[in-house]
């Protein structure tokens, strides 16, 4: 079991949906750089993801942060979660080269290369993204579930959602 808190999140009610596409990185903080790094996610880079989110670039981003357990022997401290319509999109990732320009118009004046050391000052990427389809499987899993018992008269049915089928005992 873990505990996860959102730092930051960028979505338009109702954007995502069962099926989307999302890539989860996990992110090393590194030690006495977590006030650091939440106030980076949350005026610097979520300002730069709503603008790659309202040019269709995804769908949503959210980082969260680890609660529990925590500590050096955990493999990660905090996560990114970018969402896209399609696995194509969510395989190609973000066009690196506009980071720098979707930068600059999220923080004129602001300078591109000091923001970057940041970044590498506060955490660190563990291992390669990680793409899956959002509540397919589980939502997919279920349904197919409960119409094979409903069929086969060995589970609930959708309709009554009761125990059909299952018999009573003497």
């Amino acid at each position: 079991t873990e505990l996860l808190r959102s730092v930051g999140r960028v979505s338009a009610p109702g954007t995502l949906k069962v099926g989307d596409f999302r890539v989860v990185n996990q992110l090393r903080i590194k030690p006495g750089m977590a006030s650091e790094f939440v106030d980076m996610i949350q005026t610097k880079m979520q300002p730069i993801m709503e603008l790659r989110r309202g040019a269709g670039e995804l769908k949503g981003w959210s980082t969260w942060t680890r609660q529990f357990p925590a500590g050096a022997s955990t493999t990660y401290d905090a996560l990114t979660v970018s969402y896209y319509k399609d696995l194509a999109s969510a395989v190609k990732g973000l066009d690196a080269a506009k980071t720098a320009e979707v930068f600059a118009k999220a923080h004129p004046g602001k300078n591109y290369a000091a923001y970057v050391n940041d970044v590498r000052d506060y955490a660190e990427v563990k291992g390669d993204g990680v793409i899956t389809r959002a509540n397919f499987l589980i939502d997919s899993e279920s349904r197919l579930r409960a119409s094979l018992a409903s069929l086969s008269g060995t589970g609930p049915t959708p309709a009554t959602g009761g125990d059909a089928g299952k018999g009573g005992g003497a």
